[in-house]
This record gives C-alpha cells, structure tokens and sequence, in this order.
C-alpha cells in the first residue's frame, strides 16, 4: 500500500479495522458509525496517515542529509 515490505495488505486492512473497532469501543459508538468525525474528535490520526506521516518525515530527513551516514548510504 505505502511500500512498505514488512506489513502485508491484508495485515495492514486487519490493523486498520482494528483500529476503527477499538476507536468506536472506546467512544461507545454504533458499530456501524462513521469514524472520520470520531477521530477527529479525539484528536487521533488514523493508521494510514501515521504511516504517511513517518515516511514524510522520513524524505524530509534524506533531503536535509539529518539521517544517519550508513543509513543515507543506503538511498
């Protein structure tokens, strides 16, 4: 999904309906409810914008050279 070699499709769908389940338990939500709004409120990123968010701020650290030198070697 986001390049990722170590988590499968299938494994990451699992994590994210977990984590939909979980956020709708912890709210005492509908099963069925919307959990955009509800992220929101909580003020939680969903797991596919934390996935994003560290390989954003992975690029930001290769272009500024602030990695480690034997891991820039590796780009």
């Amino acid at each position: 999904m986001y390049g990722l070699p170590l988590i499968s499709k299938s494994n990451l769908n699992r994590l994210i309906k977990l984590q939909k389940r979980a956020v709708r338990l912890v709210t005492n939500s509908t099963y069925n409810a919307s959990t955009g709004p509800i992220f929101k409120h909580l003020g939680i990123l969903k797991l596919e914008d934390m996935i994003k968010l560290e390989l954003l701020k992975l690029g930001y650290a290769f272009t500024n050279s602030k990695l480690p030198q034997p891991i820039m070697s590796l780009f």
